[in-house]
C-alpha cells in the first residue's frame, strides 16, 4: 500500500546489467507458470519494542495488532470492510510515518 518512486538512474534495461555490460536477456518469452493467489491476507501490527519499559531482551515481543488487511480481487479491505481510496492514501501515510520514526 505504500507507492514506489524509482529513484533516478535505476531503469531496467534489458541486455544490460548494473555496470553496463551487456548481457545475455533474462527474458525467455515463456508463460508465468505461478497464478498469484485471488485473496491473500496479513496481520498488521505495531510494534511496541524500544517503547515498553523492561520489554528489553525478553521472550515477550510487544505488538499490538491493528487489524487485518486482505486482499480480494486486487481490492484491498481492513478487517473485511474494503478500503476507500482516502483510507488507503491515509493508511500508506501512516505506515510510512511509522517506519521513518527512530526507536526512542
Amino acid at each position: 500500500m505504500v507507492s514506489y518512486t524509482q529513484p533516478p538512474g535505476v531503469a531496467y534495461e534489458p541486455g544490460i546489467d548494473a555496470h553496463g555490460r551487456a548481457v545475455a536477456p533474462a527474458d525467455l518469452n515463456q508463460p508465468l507458470m505461478i497464478k498469484p493467489p485471488e485473496e491473500f491476507s496479513f496481520a498488521l501490527d505495531y510494534s511496541l519494542a524500544g517503547k515498553v519499559p523492561g520489554a528489553a531482551g525478553h521472550a515477550y515481543e510487544p505488538n499490538f495488532n491493528l487489524g487485518t488487511i486482505t486482499v480480494k480481487k486486487g481490492v484491498p479491505y481492513f478487517n473485511g470492510e474494503p478500503l476507500t481510496s482516502e483510507d488507503q492514501r491515509r493508511l500508506s501515510e501512516a505506515c510510512q510515518k511509522i517506519q521513518t520514526t527512530p526507536l526512542r
